[in-house]
């Protein structure tokens, strides 16, 4: 299936409205599994017909046209009306560009995560803290379950993109919920990474990637942010990257609903990717998440918890 969205025209309101329009095509976008198409058009290439019905469906033998509400359907069957429209669709896409780039396979995934790490910068928002950084290839031999693999290869891709996370040395931020922390902490899945083919971490190794994670916050060298949940839901089946070009790439998770694991949405569109960089810089000092004191305070909880030792010195 095919669908066009008209992108408004870059004025104060665009990226709002132009986001709004994810809400419809990346539900459709992950349960597909590729067999649904977004394109993307711009105002300014005669986009729309003047008719209060300007939304329309293209079947081979029938063409439904539908108020934007939906309150009101018309359906026709006059073939000379559906090959107006056909037509009409033709010449738009000549002018459209793919909205998103799906991919929907582990060995795609890897790829895609590893081509967008940039040592400029890299921003993560997913329900759990990124601790790609500090994975060891002893940690990755240690819990991959090669038996369950579907390349051969995977555990490679794994170290590669551990070594990729550390030659990002500034601008690295990761948004991250206190459940999403919590269920790490009390269980050792990484909710990002497949529980097929991931064993749940042991709490050694645990406190070993809190701990790094802790200090490089202290330090300055990462921003951890963790968001108020009474103000900032963040959904634990889906994640957000970003990197210093500004292209958004959403993951599903190990939690997605409706089972569309392997699958990462790329989108470039320039005042989509505006918005959601504009929401990330805006967030570091907001009242959307937490203090800096109050993150460390609650990663050392979580330490103490898993440890049993004393505070951790500030």
């Amino acid at each position: 299936m095919q669908q066009l969205f008209c992108i408004s025209s870059i004025n104060s309101d665009s990226s709002v409205k132009n986001v709004q329009l994810l809400r419809q095509i990346i539900p459709q976008s992950l349960v597909s599994r590729e067999s649904y198409r977004p394109f993307r058009f711009y105002e300014n290439v005669g986009s729309t017909f003047i008719n209060p019905l300007n939304y329309y469906i293209i079947t081979p033998h029938y063409l439904i046209l539908l108020k934007k509400d939906l309150s009101v359907a018309y359906i026709q069957q006059n073939t000379n009306l559906i090959d107006v429209y056909s037509d009409h669709f033709k010449a738009l896409m000549e002018h459209c560009e793919p909205l998103v780039f799906l991919a929907a396979s582990v060995a795609d995934l890897f790829d895609i995560s590893n081509s967008l790490v940039d040592p400029n910068g890299n921003l993560y928002l997913m329900s759990q803290p990124c601790f790609g950084r500090y994975y060891t290839p002893e940690i990755i031999h240690k819990y991959y379950k090669a038996e369950n693999s579907p390349m051969t290869t995977m555990a490679e891709a794994a170290m590669q993109h551990a070594s990729l996370l550390q030659t990002v040395e500034k601008n690295f931020c990761t948004v991250f919920s206190e459940k999403g922390l919590q269920y790490f902490i009390e269980t050792g899945i990484v909710a990002e990474l497949p529980p097929e083919y991931i064993s749940a971490a042991e709490v050694k190794d645990r406190i070993y990637l809190l701990t790094r994670l802790r200090n490089d916050i202290a330090d300055g060298k990462v921003t951890g942010l963790i968001a108020r949940p009474s103000l900032l839901r963040l959904p634990d089946y889906l994640t957000l990257s970003m990197d210093s070009n500004g292209n958004a790439y959403f993951d599903t998770t190990s939690t997605f609903p409706r089972g569309a694991f392997y699958c990462n949405i790329h989108i470039s569109e320039k005042s989509i990717c505006q918005a959601f960089r504009d929401f990330f810089t805006s967030l570091s000092g907001s009242h959307l998440v937490y203090s800096k004191e109050e993150t460390l305070r609650m990663l050392d909880e979580g330490l103490r918890k898993l440890s049993g030792k004393s505070p951790l010195p500030g």
